[in-house]
């Protein structure tokens, strides 16, 4: 596993600071929009005393059906799980291990304003690519506003019900108490870092994180970890490529991108160097493609003497150059 890792930071305390297990915490933060994303969690789940999975809106149903999963009651093929999630979930089967769920549940007050910005990300790509560039750039800064807050928002939950069930897991989880240390790993996309740094500071537990190699991010959680870094100014470019690259992205994963990663580099080094002008430009080319959208765009690219992948092949030399470039700045 090409995977980057943080050292051991905290106080490694026990359990209820009187003779528990020693509880050790695990963050693995990953790309989780395919199975390949997920494929190096595997091993990671039969190292672990503890699961906490990202599962943002679970339902007590969800909950149920989990532990059901790691009692070896109810398989994932039974309880629905296909796709990206079933080898998580195969190494769950049977396991025996306890599981902690401590996203935000079904209904809880951020899920309604996560469905309304996802509708504002869309209609930015929507006037983008129908020409109205002005329009659009206004939607984008919107859904990033947005983000940031949820973001937030999530993290803060994230972080307190975590300290919340450390608190008595024991006393939850009896079988866990003759261990001599307890094994917690917790597995959150790569844009909660934050909670890994608040139960860094905290102190409490021995805790460690864990990148699965190096992380790229969206353009739009790259304005959002500005705005968190107190950045008050973004630079209006990024609010474009953030558009241009939610329109780019199905396109690559229809040519066998399927590295959430890859994805994103992809993004990053075929947009690195747009300006305002090339940006509106393809906005007004999109506009008039009609169904020939992303040939149209490859055109206009090339005319600007940029690269746009039309196959798996000339998206693998792309992330050659992208990678090559990487290694250089090191």
């Amino acid at each position: 596993m090409n995977a980057e890792s943080r050292g051991m930071r905290g106080g490694g305390d026990r359990e209820d600071e009187a003779l528990g297990p020693r509880i050790s915490i695990e963050f693995h933060f990953s790309a989780h929009g395919t199975a390949e994303d997920l494929a190096h969690l595997v091993e990671m789940i039969h190292q672990a005393d503890v699961y906490v999975p990202e599962a943002q809106g679970w339902s007590p149903k969800d909950k149920l059906e989990l532990e059901a999963i790691s009692r070896g009651e109810l398989t994932p093929v039974q309880a629905g799980f296909k796709g990206k999630r079933l080898p998580e979930m195969e190494a769950l089967y049977n396991s025996k291990k306890p599981i902690l769920l401590i996203d935000t549940p079904k209904g809880h007050h951020t899920e309604k304003r996560y469905e309304e910005s996802r509708t504002v990300a869309d209609r930015a790509v929507n006037l983008f690519e129908t020409g109205k560039f002005e329009q659009a750039l206004l939607q984008a800064k919107r859904y990033a506003e947005a983000r940031h807050y949820l973001l937030n928002q999530r993290d803060d939950h994230l972080r307190v019900q975590l300290q919340y069930q450390l608190q008595n897991l024991t006393g939850n989880f009896p079988q866990l108490r003759e261990k001599p240390e307890i094994k917690v790993l917790v597995f959150l996309g790569a844009a909660h870092q934050a909670v890994y740094e608040m139960m860094e500071r905290a102190g409490k537990y021995g805790v460690t994180a864990e990148f699965a190699g190096e992380q790229v991010f969206p353009t739009y959680i790259e304005i959002v970890r500005m705005r968190k870094e107190g950045e008050k100014k973004i630079p209006d470019i990024m609010y474009a490529k953030a558009v241009l690259e939610d329109f780019l992205s199905p396109f690559f994963r229809i040519i066998g991108v399927t590295d959430t990663n890859d994805v994103f580099r992809l993004s990053h080094h075929c947009l690195r160097d747009l300006t305002m002008v090339e940006a509106k430009g393809i906005s007004l080319v999109l506009a008039n493609a009609g169904r020939e959208q992303y040939r149209a765009l490859w055109t206009e690219f090339a005319r600007l003497g940029k690269s746009l992948p039309l196959s798996k092949a000339e998206a693998d030399e792309i992330l050659k150059k992208y990678q090559d470039v990487s290694e250089e700045k090191q």
